[in-house]
């Protein structure tokens, strides 16, 4: 007997405004799926987000669900997240870049345990990229990724490398 779904958010998790409106699939005993996006929300946000569903009837009748929360960062800009695969390595490595934008160029740099450089590169970003460490002895290194992160803040990442 499902006529619609109200999506409500609060900011401050007490006064509730409905942001949305879904209808409903009516009466069924079929699983029915329902998306909502509240697009921009982050930038509002100053701590956590809570949403809730008011689920109304047909006749008028309604009901609300639990309280979900949602945090965001706190950063200006949140830090690509960088991996590399596989890692243990063997001869080759891949740097995954695919999350940086692939107009720019980032400066990579091999690092030995003691911080010595023992290479650097400058690498296109938005995709992966291969890294050849079959010359490496076995051990730890460290692999620093600096350049311009999505929103053009200036980010450094260092990642670490085990090859076998």
């Amino acid at each position: 007997n499902n006529d619609h779904f109200d999506i409500e958010r609060s900011l401050d998790g007490v006064r509730f405004a409905t942001i949305g409106q879904l209808a409903g699939h009516g009466t069924t005993s079929a699983a029915s799926s329902y998306t909502f996006t509240d697009a921009n929300v982050a930038a509002q946000a100053n701590g956590p987000v809570y949403y809730r569903l008011r689920q109304v009837d047909a006749d008028g009748t309604s009901s609300f669900s639990p309280v979900r929360t949602v945090s965001f960062s706190t950063q200006a800009s949140a830090a690509p997240a960088l991996s590399l695969y596989p890692n243990p390595a063997q001869a080759r490595t891949q740097l995954d870049l695919s999350q940086l934008p692939a107009t720019g160029s980032y400066q990579v740099q091999l690092l030995d345990a003691t911080g010595r450089t023992l290479r650097q590169l400058t690498l296109a970003g938005g995709l992966p990229q291969p890294l050849d460490v079959h010359e490496l002895a076995s051990g730890t290194y460290l692999v620093r990724v600096s350049g311009l992160a999505p929103g053009g803040n200036a980010f450094q990442q260092t990642l670490r490398l085990t090859k076998e």
